[in-house]
Parts: C-alpha cells; structure tokens; sequence
C-alpha cells in the first residue's frame, strides 16, 4: 500500500483526445458544493444534464456515468472523498476511469478496438492524474 502525501480536492474538465466531448471530474466535492461550482461558472447545462443521474449523485461515494442532455453527452468521474493518494484511490480512479472509456467506445461504435481503448484509458488517467497533482498544461 501506498503511503498517503497528501489529500486533495479539485474539480475540473478532462478532454478525449481525438474523440469529441469533455468530462466532468470532481474530487472531494459534494453533491450540492459541485452545483455551487458549476452554478458560480454559469455551467447551467452540466447542472441539468448532473440532475439527470441524481440518484448517484446522492448516493454513490464514486462513480462514472455518461447524461444526455437537449442532445449532447455528459460524462462525470466523481469521487465524493477527497482524493489521498492511496492504492485504494488509484484503484478506483482507474475503474472509474475505464467506465468512461467504455461508455465513449460503445458511443463511438470502436468497443472492439483493444488497443484503441487503452489509450483512451490512458489518456483520460494521465489527464485525471495531472489535476489532482495540480499540473497545467
């Protein structure tokens, strides 16, 4: 097990590369503090399309999940604990993480592209990892 450094909160947007679309990433941040945030950036529709999984929202510690909303796709990677660093976080983050490439390779008709996949996965961690370790691009 890994040693915990640090414990983090940051909410923010990911990218998919050269697939369209943006995701919602969020760690540390309640249900209602991240419709605080998304309502302070006048984001009001990523707060309709969240209103649309609401029930995990409120009820899941984390999770992935893909909303459409007037048309467009949402995706959110959400962990309602602040991120620490550990295994467990990694772990989790990488299971989260691979959901969203699932959801985008079913969306996107290349579910049996193998190799395709893993770098989306690896795109969409690597961009995951650097907003919680506080890296611009």
């Amino acid at each position: 097990m890994s040693k915990k450094s640090k414990i983090i909160n940051v909410s923010t947007t990911i990218d998919f590369g050269i697939l369209q679309g943006t995701c919602m990433i969020s760690f540390g941040f309640s249900y209602q503090e991240l419709k605080k945030q998304l309502k302070d950036e006048k984001c009001n529709e990523w707060i309709s399309a969240a209103k649309k999984a609401d029930d995990l929202f409120k009820n899941a510690k984390y999770f992935a999940c893909r909303t459409v909303h007037k048309g467009v796709d949402y995706y959110f990677l959400i962990f309602k604990e602040p991120f620490d660093f550990t295994d467990k976080h990694y772990t989790i983050l990488a299971h989260e993480a691979l959901h969203i490439t699932q959801f985008l390779c079913r969306q996107f008709h290349i579910d049996q592209e193998d190799e395709f996949q893993a770098y989306l996965h690896s795109h969409i961690m690597e961009q995951c990892l650097d907003a919680i370790r506080g890296n611009k691009k």
